[in-house]
């Protein structure tokens, strides 16, 4: 039987029913230190949430995301990758608060030298 906190020496546990242990935990102690994958989350360095993500009638996707005013755009990166794609920076909406990417903006990638 797998238990989600320690069995540390025999008698009851009261937690789980198991007559044959005993928690050992101090006061006040989680007793879920168990971590699964099921309530972990991993960040992912640069990340950038996507707003929307849409098909435009010349058959290249673009996607929005989130720009709240001139001094973030300029710190947008060029070019973004999502889904597999590789979305180039197309210009920013300061009513909507949105920069755009479209897939068919040109770019290229700089080498350090």
């Amino acid at each position: 039987m797998k238990y989600n906190h320690d069995h540390a020496r025999v008698g009851k546990c009261s937690l789980c029913k198991d007559d044959r242990v005993s928690l050992d935990i101090d006061a006040g102690e989680d007793i879920n230190r168990e971590t699964s994958m099921e309530n972990t989350a991993q960040a992912i360095v640069n990340s950038i949430q996507v707003r929307e993500s849409f098909f435009l009638p010349d058959g290249h996707r673009m996607v929005t995301l989130g720009c709240n005013d001139y001094s973030v755009y300029k710190q947008l990166p060029a070019a973004v990758k999502f889904q597999g794609l590789v979305y180039g920076l197309t210009g920013w909406n300061s009513d909507s608060n949105e920069a755009y990417y479209k897939t068919s903006k040109a770019f290229a990638l700089a080498m350090g030298v």
